[in-house]
């Protein structure tokens, strides 16, 4: 079952803010950024419970590239490895997880990808919103291949990566 979210990110604000919406406008999940937690770190939330994340994203401190481990908060398991390798030109991410690696397919510096499990199907599609206040994006995701907190959390994490190698 393919389900549509929206994507934006808060513009003024000390801390990076994230709010993920349904496709009438519902906020769904909010992620936070920790202005001075070294290495950096998001806590991603539900929309109606914003004390006990759902979801932590932990950026490796000692690392030449972005790195950042995707941690399932219930079970303090690791559900994704999302590592930027280097090349010169456009960027290209392994997204690795206990069950095989996942693809990215498309341009990211454009925000406009999709996202392959490692049988090759399409899982999430992701695309940038243009003429909007700060950073918006549509994204369709597959259910029925990946939850749909796990899958926000990954664009959010690229997103984040695609942002910290641009300073």
């Amino acid at each position: 079952m393919i389900q549509h979210l929206f994507l934006k990110q808060k513009v003024f604000s000390l801390t990076e803010d994230f709010t993920f919406f349904d496709e009438f406008q519902r906020p769904i999940f909010r992620a936070r950024g920790n202005f001075f937690a070294f290495p950096k770190q998001y806590k991603m939330f539900d929309a109606v419970n914003q004390v006990n994340p759902m979801i932590l994203i932990r950026r490796k401190f000692f690392a030449f590239m972005p790195t950042f481990t995707i941690i399932d908060t219930s079970n303090n398991q690791t559900l994704f490895t999302v590592r930027q390798r280097f090349r010169l030109g456009r960027p290209i991410f392994d997204i690795a997880t206990p069950h095989g690696n996942y693809m990215i397919d498309g341009n990211l510096i454009g925000h406009d990808f999709a996202i392959m499990n490692p049988n090759g199907r399409q899982v999430i599609q992701l695309n940038k919103r243009f003429l909007t206040w700060g950073d918006a994006y549509d994204v369709a995701i597959d259910t029925s291949q990946i939850p749909l907190h796990v899958a926000a959390a990954i664009i959010l994490t690229i997103d984040c990566a695609l942002h910290s190698s641009n300073r």
